[in-house]
């Protein structure tokens, strides 16, 4: 499923949806909109966030960052909470992730797509930099689009993570470009389970049952199965709502795959 939505191709067949979301969004020609529906997706949105940071945190420690996940009480005056707050090439460093969806209808209509990614980067950098430079720290906005692009200070950040793993073993050793596929990895798989999980809902609300999930899954292709229409690595890696176990599974990929990507 988190495939097939990667390629462009919907992992369920449109006749099974009802033509209209629960927040009154026309489906018939913008089925993407179930990825970015605040009504029905907020807790798998806020899931697959939080898949990306604990990519994030788990590459940082491998690679020998200290970091602090989800700081609390930075500043007296502020409730304010980054997602990271590590030592990163001797500059303390803040880091707050966000996901943006770039091809809503409404900027599709604007045709402003492009600016998405660029725009929340400013909104990130309005939200944190005064505060950060008082503690003598610098900001990174962490900001990638559902489709896996990311912002150019995603990239610089992730290979000074490489670079900080220099010192250890080549065996031990991760390249920037496989930190980046794990984090590629953490947001599609959350777009799996956003879009799964919006689909069980308007099912059911549709039918008042599940019993329409199953005819659903019975006339389409795996569409909702007990594993989700993510097969058997559903529950793998990624997209854990347990951060603690997300960190210990990416650095279970990035041990298993040292050295073969240098």
């Amino acid at each position: 499923g988190a495939v097939a939505l990667r390629c462009g191709v919907l992992p369920i067949d449109l006749k099974a949806l009802p033509n209209k979301c629960t927040c009154g969004v026309d489906l018939t020609d913008n089925c993407w909109h179930l990825l970015s529906c605040s009504v029905l997706i907020a807790r798998d949105r806020c899931a697959r966030h939080n898949a990306v940071m604990a990519t994030l945190a788990a590459a940082c420690r491998y690679h020998g960052v200290s970091v602090s996940v989800d700081p609390k009480r930075l500043w007296k005056d502020s409730g304010k909470r980054p997602d990271l707050d590590l030592t990163l090439d001797n500059n303390r460093t803040l880091v707050d992730v966000s996901v943006v969806h770039p091809v809503t209808q409404n900027r599709v209509d604007k045709k402003r797509w492009r600016e998405t990614m660029e725009e929340m980067v400013q909104v990130k950098l309005k939200k944190y930099q005064e505060k950060a430079q008082a503690i003598g720290a610098c900001v990174v906005p962490f900001v990638c689009d559902i489709f896996g692009n990311t912002s150019p200070q995603c990239i610089n950040f992730i290979s000074l993570i490489a670079k900080a793993g220099w010192g250890q073993p080549r065996a031990l050793r991760s390249s920037a470009s496989y930190i980046l596929n794990c984090v590629s990895v953490a947001i599609q798989v959350g777009n799996g389970r956003m879009f799964r999980s919006a689909v069980e809902d308007l099912l059911m609300n549709r039918s008042g049952s599940r019993r329409a999930a199953a005819a659903a899954e019975d006339a389409g292709e795996r569409t909702i199965g007990p594993r989700g229409f993510l097969g058997e690595d559903d529950d793998l890696l990624v997209g854990s709502s347990d951060d603690g176990v997300e960190e210990r599974q990416v650095e279970q990929r990035l041990r298993s795959s040292s050295g073969r990507h240098l």
